[in-house]
């Protein structure tokens, strides 16, 4: 099986919604969910292990979109990763869950999809910064930890290789820079000056 292309766009909404757009191949689905779950930080831990060329287990990020059920993004196994997508409607009056529907199954590239991740989470903290995705969002703050182990990972920022030479005392204000600086996410893993630096992975 040839790989799909997978992209995913995230904009919050107000009053703890966000706007959800998975596009795998030439299918799109577009849908709202609210903060009942966290798939933005959950796919982050996800493009971490993606980035080190790590493999995944069998992980399901849910898309909680209340009284109309939930969005289910499964994710398996090194690149190529199998990924499937499902909608579940709100279970019946006797309390059991309705069956899934599943929307799309294939295989995907899944470093591009954790460079596509990176950028999301870019473009969100520079969007809202800490605070503001936290007054959006409410329930949940901003996946820094995971958003910045990416940095460390895919960035070429000669800002990264300053780090990495920096004697062993506090290189905050470098660190500070890089925060200001938009990234120049690489093409190819584990490339930047921190390449050997072992990273907590998850999950």
């Amino acid at each position: 099986m040839s790989k799909t292309p997978l992209h995913l766009d995230y904009t919050l909404q107000d009053h703890g919604w966000a706007h959800t757009v998975f596009t795998v191949g030439d299918q799109r689905f577009e849908f709202e969910h609210a903060y009942g779950s966290d798939p933005i930080g959950e796919l982050a831990q996800l493009a971490i292990r993606w980035s080190a060329q790590t493999g995944v287990p069998k992980t399901e990020v849910v898309f909680d979109c209340e009284n109309r059920g939930e969005y289910i993004a499964i994710f398996k196994h090194r690149d190529p990763s199998e990924f499937a997508f499902f909608h579940q409607r709100m279970g019946g009056p006797d309390g059991t869950n309705a069956p899934r529907s599943e929307l799309a199954a294939c295989e995907i590239d899944s470093f591009a999809f954790a460079i596509n991740i990176a950028r999301v989470l870019d473009d969100l903290l520079r969007t809202h910064g800490f605070v503001g995705y936290l007054r959006k969002w409410q329930y949940y703050a901003f996946p820094f930890r995971e958003y910045l182990f990416l940095r460390l990972l895919l960035d070429q920022s000669p800002i990264i290789a300053k780090i990495a030479s920096s004697p062993p005392v506090s290189s905050l204000e470098l660190e500070l820079q890089l925060l200001n600086h938009e990234p120049i996410w690489g093409t190819s893993p584990r490339t930047n000056a921190l390449a050997s630096l072992e990273l907590p992975l998850v999950l």
